[in-house]
């Protein structure tokens, strides 16, 4: 049917027919109007030629019609036009008035007729008081079922405006009170029909009164009007600033008068708490000051306690037993967003007549199954006992509950094995039973977990079991042994008979009055005790031994922070602690002999230190005697052969190398001097110093020094000057000849591996500097010998020295708590490695 084809049906329709005509079905959730039921055409072209003010709300989602007679109702500024938009947005401020009726209508049938009521909707800018007299019908689809609801309604707003004009004043009140309380009544009716409780506050004498099932539920009389702050007194404490604080917002114009809270009531009189969900509505003046506030109060225990037992995972011990009233589970509010997987089926063949997105998910379907017959959409659960069990339902009316049962689906055509927990119950009206509703909840993880824990439980008590330390599980007054290990009899030296007949300190009277009050204050405070190596006396298979233990007390507590049980850990230590004492005997005994010999070892080594200065001082002075008196003998010769001038050379030589030798043992035995002379160091001002005091031999060899990274490290200037001196006194003196010497100097933080290698190394970070030049190099074979004190790896004629100034080197390291290695590559040059604490 083209678009000339549906307007026929809304051809005459008026303005509203032609808002229909134009409008863009295409993509609305109603799709085109060619597409329509025929029921829904039928039903729009009778609406729209009446005279009669009429409107429809039609399917799940109440999407509204109304014809040109109605119009007039919604004023020039109001909620015109509303054609194909959903009932609950389009009339917000009476939703929760209205919502109910058009649910029961389409839940029973049945049709109702209101004259005269008070109905306050928006229109002309603003939230007007309309007096209204209107019939709620069915409107059916074209299979007989009731696919929406018809409205038909006269405003006699002005008639019962007239009325109050002429009335006398008295009467005036009156009539209008009971026209009031007649459309209370009315909307009472259809409250009732939602089980709902309403209320009204003043809030200019901040009184409030509701009806019979909101009394009921706050504990007060029939007749009761109570202040605001006594009803809050029976808001649970927890939640009364909460509630407090949302009816003050609501109260405030800026708030829009909107009132939507849940909250606890505890019952005065019954002490039964329930918890409700409140829905209102303030009303302002011209002055944006509150003069009416109202609302309902929807009783959500149920439900609530149903999503709350679900999230503690408890939901298979209580969830079957949880009754959904009829109009909660057609509700789209609970249905649609429930936390759990809900599925509608209707007639005995069982046809799918709504489903949510949870069912749809646990079930590995999409929306395509609505309509079909379960077993056709789920036909994997067609030879299980489901089949039986649905029809069981059908037939008798008796709910069916599972709990935690294994069952495979297809989901998207893949087998998937799960947990669930679901209930068949089910739907019936007038006594007559007409579908089931299936609810479920997917509980594969929560089996899984407490399978696990189970698997845990009995291993730790396996382990419990074997331990290798006593362990006992106390409680009660007076405590007695709940658990208890063979380990823990063996410590004791009683019996498991003995625990078994008679409370704890019973078994163990003899070191009752040391340890009953510790384990009393365990149960009073909660705090753990512990004791270690505690000695006491112990009766043990009859036989008193003194022994040592360590132990604790651990306190169990419940979910309120209670101790309900302690944890008894026990160890014998007895062996240790004598043979500790025996250890620490022997160790006191030696530390006294090593500190004797460590005074000893230090006398004898600022002896030695004080005779190799002594000595090397004392040797001085012939040196030099002999060098001077070499020196007047070769001038007071005059000319001499050329073989006697040989012989004055090598003499010559030879003091200036034992004068050299005896500064460097000088030198090497004040290395260790001064060792808390620490200062922060820059190694780049060292390398500067040292370059500058060999200026001379670093130009006449062209050597290039490189430097990188170097830190600033703790040390002593002096000492610092001297090792690099001597390694690059080294590096010139064993430069390759006709080859340009390149030093190169740097600094990186040591790694873990390097510092592993050297368990001297106290410190946990190290700098790794590392000394390298292109020289001759040496054999890697001699590489620790070089650092020996007069060790030397070439002929004496070819390169001068002592054979001392590695050793200085090495001993300076020392000294600042660090190592030095060195390293030759088959290319020649050697590369010194040098680590400092980084501190």
């Amino acid at each position: 049917m083209g678009k000339k084809k549906y307007e026929d049906f809304l051809s005459g329709g008026g303005e509203m027919g032609a808002l229909i005509r134009d409008f863009d079905w295409e993509n609305s959730p109603l799709g085109s109007p060619d597409k329509w039921p025929l029921s829904l055409h039928i039903t729009l072209a009778t609406i729209l030629h009446s005279a009669f003010p009429m409107f429809l709300f039609w399917d799940e989602d109440h999407f509204c019609f109304y014809n040109d007679a109605y119009r007039p109702s919604l004023g020039q500024a109001g909620k015109h036009p509303m054609i194909g938009k959903k009932g609950k947005e389009s009339w917000t401020e009476t939703w929760e008035f209205i919502g109910p009726l058009i649910e029961k209508v389409k839940a029973t049938g049945e049709s109702f007729k209101y004259e005269d009521m008070l109905v306050p909707i928006y229109r002309n800018g603003s939230l007007e008081d309309v007096y209204w007299t209107f019939t709620y019908s069915p409107a059916y689809g074209d299979l007989g079922e009731i696919r929406g609801v018809i409205v038909t309604c006269m405003e006699t707003t002005e008639k019962m405006t007239t009325f109050n004009i002429i009335s006398a004043a008295n009467e005036k009140l009156r009539q209008n009170e009971n026209l009031l309380q007649q459309s209370r009544d009315q909307l009472q009716f259809a409250i009732d029909a939602a089980e709902l409780g309403t209320w009204e506050l003043d809030p200019v004498t901040n009184k409030f009164r509701g009806n019979s099932r909101l009394k009921e539920w706050f504990g007060l009389q029939s007749d009761e009007e109570v202040q605001l702050s006594s009803g809050i007194q029976v808001i649970a404490e927890k939640d009364r600033k909460r509630v407090s604080d949302a009816i003050s917002y609501a109260l405030s114009y800026e708030s829009g008068g909107n009132y939507d809270i849940e909250y606890t009531i505890e019952n005065p009189v019954s002490g039964k708490e329930i918890i409700v969900k409140a829905k209102g509505k303030a009303i302002f003046n011209a002055e944006k000051l509150p003069y009416a506030f109202n609302g309902t109060l929807e009783d959500i225990t149920e439900q609530t306690n149903i999503k709350q037992q679900l999230e503690l995972e408890a939901a298979e011990q209580k969830i079957a037993k949880q009754k959904l009233e009829e109009a909660e589970l057609f509700s789209r509010d609970i249905f649609e967003n429930s936390p759990v997987a809900k599925l509608v089926l209707l007639g005995p063949e069982m046809k799918i007549d709504r489903i949510n997105e949870y069912m749809l998910e646990i079930l590995g379907r999409d929306r395509s199954v609505v309509g079909l017959p379960f077993y056709t959409a789920i036909p994997e659960l067609m030879s299980t006992e489901h089949k039986n069990r649905l029809e069981k339902v059908y037939n008798s009316g008796e709910t069916f509950y599972q709990l935690e049962e294994e069952i495979t689906i297809l989901r998207s055509g893949v087998p998937y094995t799960g947990y669930y927990n679901y209930a068949y119950k089910a739907l019936s009206l007038s006594g007559a039973i007409y579908g089931i509703i299936v609810t479920a909840t997917e509980v594969s993880r929560q089996v899984e977990s407490r399978r696990i824990i189970e698997a845990k439980e009995k291993e730790l008590r396996d382990l419990i079991t074997a331990a290798p330390i006593g362990i006992c599980v106390v409680s009660g007054d007076p405590v007695w042994a709940e658990e208890i290990n063979d380990r823990f009899l063996l410590i004791s030296g009683k019996t498991r008979e003995q625990y078994a007949t008679k409370p704890y300190w019973e078994v163990l009277k003899e070191v009752e009055a040391i340890f009953k009050p510790e384990l009393d204050k365990v149960f009073q405070t909660g705090e753990k005790y512990s004791t270690e190596e505690h000695e006491m006396l112990l009766i043990r298979d009859g036989i008193e031994e003194n022994i040592y233990l360590t132990f604790d007390y651990i306190p169990l507590k419940n979910k309120e922070g209670i101790t309900i049980k302690v944890i008894i850990l026990v160890v014998e230590v007895t062996h240790q602690v004598e043979t500790r004492r025996k250890i620490e005997l022997a160790v006191e005994e030696r530390t006294k002999e090593l500190a004797e010999m460590n005074y000893s070892l230090m006398r004898s080594n600022a002896e030695l230190e004080q005779f190799a200065y002594i000595a090397s001082h004392d040797l001085q002075e012939p040196v030099r005697k002999i060098s001077t008196f070499l020196e007047m003998l070769h001038h007071s010769l005059g000319d001499i052969s050329e073989k006697s001038e040989g012989y004055f050379k090598k003499i010559l030589n030879s003091t200036n190398r034992m004068t050299q030798l005896i500064r460097d043992v000088l030198a090497y035995s004040k290395v260790s001097e001064n060792n808390d002379a620490f200062v922060e160091v820059n190694l780049n001002s060292i390398i500067e110093t040292i370059k500058t005091d060999f200026e001379l031999p670093i130009a006449s060899k062209g050597a290039i020094i490189k430097t990188k990274n170097l830190p600033v490290i703790e040390g002593i200037p002096s000492q610092l000057v001297q090792l690099f001196s001597n390694l690059l006194s080294n590096s010139l003196k064993f430069a390759k000849p006709d080859i340009t010497p390149i030093i190169q100097i740097s600094a990186v933080v040591a790694g873990k591996k390097i510092i592993e290698k050297y368990p001297e190394l106290t410190h946990k970070e190290y700098y790794h500097l590392q000394f390298k030049d292109n020289g001759i190099g040496f054999d890697q074979d001699y590489a620790d010998r070089i650092f020996k004190i007069f060790q030397r790896l070439h002929n004496k004629m070819d390169y001068e020295g002592t054979g001392i100034g590695l050793s200085i080197c090495r001993k300076i390291v020392q000294t600042h708590k660090g190592h030095i290695s060195a390293s030759s590559s088959e290319d020649g040059g050697a590369t010194f490695h040098i680590l400092f604490p980084k501190y």
